[in-house]
């Protein structure tokens, strides 16, 4: 923000020249990467190899998405304040507190809502039955999920793996019991009000979605493997302004709910964690006696 207002105090845009645009390298290049390996210190001289067939972790990744809106004329309803005598006066918005029990996708018998697209393949992706659903009344949302069917990794020069590609397009996120609590003053009386809300994040007015989109890069085997990916889905709501659009009306004729409108700017922010797993079969090394055993026995205070 400081370099830009310095820049309008000198009219540096007047006095220089347009300078051409350089060509950028394409980030959808086939590049190569290789798996997730952790290196353990531990001392395996006395340790005993034992064979495994398990789900390895070959790579990680975090991607976020995230929009803002403005939201008209949302209703706010005021909480009864024995003693008060709220007139004709301005409403003063000091303190915003925002609440909600869930957020996360909704699906109808467990068809999957989730497009997703790994290089130029559709991915099919359905509720993952190890997570718990919520329920929202008569709706059940999900925030973990897994592919429907086995992902077949395609050959490449690379020796181990893959830089790929990966999107999901649209995804449209609902919230359960989300509560926007406001508290401030009426003329010198001071207030507390909120808003009530279930549904489609971010679309109270309108009855149109607000979808995001997910565009990251993971590292895939490069030696066509079958391999499986899991889904995890963490989101956050936040309101930074509410500006009331009028003065309260006090007359309980007019106005027996005791309620004004506002309008919020408020913010969705959604970070997705991608795991994707191989099947491996793996030799592990086992040492006696490096997991410590705790004290799990329940005794008396008073001994």
């Amino acid at each position: 923000m400081e370099e830009m207002r310095c820049n309008q105090e000198k009219n540096c845009c007047e006095e220089c020249e347009n300078t051409p645009s350089k060509p950028k390298p394409n980030k959808c290049t086939n590049q190569c990467c290789e798996p997730i390996e952790l290196r353990c210190p531990a001392d395996i001289s006395n340790a005993i190899c034992i064979p495994v067939l398990t789900e390895r972790i070959y790579d990680y990744v975090c991607l976020k998405s995230g929009t803002m809106k403005l939201i008209k004329d949302l209703v706010f309803k005021v909480k009864e304040r024995r003693g008060a005598k709220y007139g004709a006066n301005e409403i003063c918005v000091k303190d915003v507190l925002v609440e909600f029990d869930f957020i996360g996708l909704m699906n109808e018998d467990k068809e999957p809502r989730l497009k997703s697209y790994i290089d130029k393949k559709e991915v099919k992706f359905i509720p993952d039955e190890c997570s718990p659903e919520f329920e929202c009344g008569d709706v059940s949302l999900y925030n973990s999920y897994k592919n429907k069917y086995n992902i077949a990794t395609s050959s490449s020069c690379c020796e181990k793996g893959k830089k790929t590609r990966i999107a999901q397009i649209g995804v449209e996120f609902y919230v359960c019991n989300l509560v926007i609590t406001v508290r401030g003053k009426i003329g010198c009386e001071d207030f507390e009000a909120c808003t009530t809300y279930s549904g489609p994040i971010l679309n109270i007015m309108d009855g149109k979605t607000t979808p995001l989109d997910f565009i990251g890069e993971i590292c895939l085997p490069s030696d066509e493997f079958c391999l499986n990916m899991k889904l995890k889905f963490d989101g956050c709501i936040d309101v930074d302004c509410v500006s009331p659009q009028e003065k309260f009306n006090p007359d309980s004729c007019t106005n027996p709910n005791r309620e004004f409108k506002a309008d919020i700017f408020s913010s969705l922010l959604v970070t997705e964690k991608i795991y994707a797993i191989v099947k491996e079969e793996l030799v592990v090394y086992t040492s006696p006696s490096c997991i410590k055993c705790s004290d799990g026995n329940i005794t008396s205070t008073k001994c």
